[in-house]
């Protein structure tokens, strides 16, 4: 097809509107949720995993912490949601958030939530 890669960069609060806005695909991480379904289409997964979101979290959810997470995407929902006992902090870069731990900036960085049809 002798295409060449444009890469776009963009934010998970912004993923969206720049998404419909100045490309023809997104890759890699981009959990389906809802409100992506309503803007645009959602091919099959390459893999899945469980997440125990219907479950009774687990003591690391429940434990204090500092939790970074990056605003705009699912963890940023499912953190709020589940992670009250906690200090949530936002870290908007997506590729460096795992650093915060290693300077002591947070604990923990909350996994992707995911799902899997069963």
């Amino acid at each position: 097809m002798d295409i060449k890669a444009e890469f776009i960069k963009t934010s998970w609060s912004n993923l969206m509107n720049d998404f419909v806005a100045k490309c023809d695909i997104a890759v890699g991480g981009v959990s389906t949720s809802l409100e992506r379904q309503k803007r645009a289409f959602h091919s099959l997964p390459s893999r899945t995993a469980r997440h125990p979101s219907s479950a009774a979290p687990t003591s690391i959810n429940t434990r204090p912490s500092r939790k970074s997470i990056n605003p705009g995407g699912t963890n940023e929902k499912f953190a709020k949601q589940f992670f009250t006992h906690s200090q949530l902090i936002e870290y908007p870069d997506n590729v460096t958030i795992f650093k915060q731990i290693l300077d002591g900036q947070a604990d923990v960085t909350p996994p992707k939530r995911c799902s899997s049809k069963s």
